[in-house]
């Protein structure tokens, strides 16, 4: 069997790192799978198959910015990790490379520059506005010289100016789909959020329309799971609104979605973002969900433009308040959304997805 190295950051929580270890586990019993992270994985909430071997370089302790690092730390930085990944591949004898992030793709990109027995392929997973201009042009560089991209969305692929053809795919985000889900309404007073606690995900935004909401609505609660440098910050907003026993922000687990199914509604706030997995497996355990209408079109996609939840514009605190408002007061319109969500999710799930990534990978390695 040929080797096919993976290779990312690290092996914990996100939508990327998850779709990774389905794609590891996937292609593990065609090939010989060589995932690779850059630091030490400090807990797999995402397992492994055990025909994958996992291999980790500990070139990081904490992931710094290309700013931060300053331009020579940045230049040493890359080389020296670069160097390090191309004497990896060299001892795997890979056949082929996957990096998914934008700092993971330009390292590899650098690590198999000359090395054309190599095949590289690579997955843009988030917006082009969320990036620097200087980043999206290199990227647009590699892509266009790669031996495969895979995106999750058309408006990317127009973004970088790719052609759509068996070098360029769109391969959307996987779901384990119930096949025959039941439902019964007993929804516990909960609002439900989760992600990583950076400005993107907008949680601000999120207790501000939940401090509004509770002045009717008392008898609810806002649990938000996530990580990240804004928890302190969002603990002072939620303290400044006297809303400490009513929101809370506990640390992620695997399946926040199937522990609390129970609850009223799931409120998804990016400003940005690329398939939201979390709306998906919200979906697909009958959790009504709202979503911002958010760059580059994610979504719209898992949303069916509004058909299987309620779709509002970002960063608008009145339209987050209304769709909540909505949904507690009509118990009708949280069973449209759920059941059309339950027929729509079918497009995403996982023997559909596979198959697209084992088309993709076969016509690109072999």
């Amino acid at each position: 069997m040929k080797n096919i190295v993976i290779v990312n950051g690290y092996l914990q929580i996100g939508g990327a790192e998850k779709v990774l270890t389905f794609l590891a586990n996937l292609l593990s019993s065609y090939y010989n799978i060589y995932f690779v992270v850059l630091r030490k994985t400090q807990k797999e909430l995402f397992k492994l198959n055990s025909n994958v071997t996992l291999i980790e370089l500990n070139l990081e302790d904490n992931r710094v910015s290309s700013e931060e690092m300053g331009y020579m730390g940045a230049l040493r930085y890359f080389v020296k990790t670069s160097n390090v990944l191309k004497s990896k591949f060299k001892e795997l004898n890979a056949h082929a490379v996957i990096a998914f992030n934008d700092r993971e793709i330009i390292l590899t990109w650098i690590s198999l520059l000359f090395q054309s027995k190599i095949k590289c392929i690579y997955s843009q997973r988030n917006a082009p506005s969320s990036k620097r201009k200087i980043t999206n042009r290199l990227l647009r560089y590699i892509y266009a010289h790669s031996d495969g991209v895979a995106l999750q969305l058309e408006d990317v692929r127009k973004f970088y100016k790719l052609e759509k053809n068996e070098k360029c795919v769109i391969i959307e985000n996987p779901i384990a789909v119930n096949n025959s889900p039941t439902w019964v309404e007993k929804p516990v007073k909960r609002i439900l959020a989760a992600g990583r606690l950076d400005p993107q995900k907008r949680f601000d935004i999120l207790i501000e329309a939940f401090a509004r909401f509770v002045r009717i609505h008392n008898d609810y609660i806002l649990e938000i799971y996530g990580e990240g440098y804004l928890r302190d910050e969002l603990q002072y907003q939620i303290s400044q609104l006297n809303l400490q026993s009513m929101v809370f922000i506990h640390k992620p687990i695997p399946s926040i979605t199937k522990e609390k199914a129970d609850s009223t509604m799931f409120v998804l706030c990016s400003d940005w973002e690329g398939i939201p997995n979390i709306i998906l497996e919200a979906m697909s355990v009958g959790i009504p969900c709202i979503v911002t209408d958010c760059d580059p079109g994610g979504g719209r996609l898992v949303t069916n433009m509004g058909e299987c939840g309620l779709l509002i514009e970002p960063n608008n605190v009145d339209a987050l308040l209304g769709a909540m408002e909505a949904y507690v007061n009509d118990i009708s319109l949280r069973n449209e959304k759920r059941n059309k969500a339950f027929k729509y999710i079918e497009n995403f799930k996982e023997e559909v997805i596979s198959q697209k990534w084992l088309d993709f990978i076969r016509n690109t390695v072999e």
